[in-house]
């Protein structure tokens, strides 16, 4: 009789700048829950690395992963999964039980923080509000899902939670506010590992990872882009029951 091989059994699919690096660095302190070697914090294995052959063959995905770790629960956590639909698709091909967790931020404040990265960085030299405009000249000439210049279109998370939805059950999925990682600390972390079926061992302390504070939006732009994502954050709370009201007001 064959035995099937260890699988990873949990990704932590997105969204990128929404806390996927500070869940990541108190999941890794469990003792029973491996991550991805320490050197590939984000595998990208089904975004970038994934090679289609058949059969399907996923040796060079496990070699990113301490063997003794596929034994236990092990994970990935790659925040580009969620924007990116053929990841979701491979995904289920590869572990149809996988469970799926993913930490949403405010669609306004998560595309500011993702421009400030690309801008520091020297991918992105335009200010905020023209790499906005230049998103949206891009979108219409049909140039969509772009690694870097998606500061609007990964904050429409409505769709990208319904296509989770459409190849993982709800129960395999956990939906978290990133503000209730850093505001409910020992609560979200509890739900996580409940979520895992890993014993809730003595929690790692608070801890702020890679944050940063930004000059405020002006105000006609931050009301701009909450009207913008508003229908689709009433959406989202349609499907996933959570409380968005927050993210649909104007900041003072």
């Amino acid at each position: 009789m064959t035995v099937a091989p260890p699988k990873v059994n949990f990704v932590v699919a997105g969204a990128q700048k929404s806390g996927t690096r500070a869940l990541a660095h108190f999941l890794r302190q469990h003792p029973d829950i491996g991550l991805s070697i320490e050197r590939l914090p984000e595998p990208h294995y089904f975004d970038k690395r994934y090679r289609h052959k058949d059969p399907p063959q996923y040796d060079a995905y496990h070699a990113l992963f301490d063997a003794q770790d596929l034994s236990r629960v092990t994970g990935d956590v790659t925040p580009i999964y969620i924007f990116h639909p053929p990841s979701i698709e491979r995904i289920k091909a590869y572990n149809p039980d996988m469970k799926v967790i993913v930490l949403l931020r405010d669609p306004v404040a998560r595309a500011h923080s993702h421009w400030a990265m690309e801008h520091e960085r020297g991918d992105e030299p335009r200010s905020f509000a023209f790499a906005l405009l230049n998103e949206v000249r891009m979108y219409l000439m049909g140039k969509r899902r772009h690694r870097v210049i998606s500061y609007l279109q990964r904050g429409f998370y409505a769709g990208q939670i319904a296509h989770l939805y459409d190849h993982f059950p709800k129960h395999q999925c956990l939906i978290l506010r990133s503000d209730d990682l850093r505001k409910n600390h020992a609560k979200t972390l509890h739900l996580v590992h409940e979520f895992l079926e890993v014993p809730t061992a003595d929690l790692p302390t608070p801890k702020t990872v890679h944050s940063r504070d930004y000059a405020p939006l002006p105000r006609w732009l931050d009301r701009v882009l909450r009207a913008t994502f508003a229908n689709d954050l009433r959406r989202l709370e349609t499907l996933t029951g959570l409380d968005c009201s927050d993210w649909q007001r104007p900041q003072p």
